[in-house]
């Protein structure tokens, strides 16, 4: 994996994920991943800080947790069929500062506390 985040050009347009939406270059991946972990950055993650995500197996959920890690963050995945009460203990116990969500967790994420909830993709669109 370090050889795709040092040396992306390598793998261009070969395809680095598939979901349900299409195919996904390696290309495709390192503009939406930078463009998460500048997001990040944006916002004062530092390294070290924990990120929890809850987004469906698919393009985001790569690209996410791509720009954690190039943004320097602990990535915490959260489970999406896990009840708001034990989202709300991994939250806690990893001391998340932010959790990222996919649109359809929105109304799972509104009862969370102690973090700051963002629908990562209408925020880190690029512009």
């Amino acid at each position: 994996m370090n050889l795709v985040f040092q040396q992306p050009q390598h793998f261009g347009t070969k395809t680095a994920v598939i979901d349900k939406t299409g195919h996904y270059s390696y290309a495709e991946l390192e503009i939406k991943s930078d463009s998460i972990a500048n997001y990040f950055l944006s916002k004062g993650i530092t390294k070290g800080d924990r990120i929890a995500f809850l987004l469906l197996p698919n393009f985001e959920f790569v690209a996410t947790l791509f720009g954690i890690w190039k943004a320097g963050g602990i990535a915490v995945p959260l489970c999406t069929s896990h009840p708001p009460v034990e989202l709300q203990y991994v939250i806690d116990d990893t001391q998340c500062s932010l959790l990222i969500h996919g649109k359809e967790f929105s109304e799972t994420v509104s009862c969370l506390r102690n973090v700051k909830c963002v629908s990562v993709f209408e925020e880190t669109s690029p512009s």
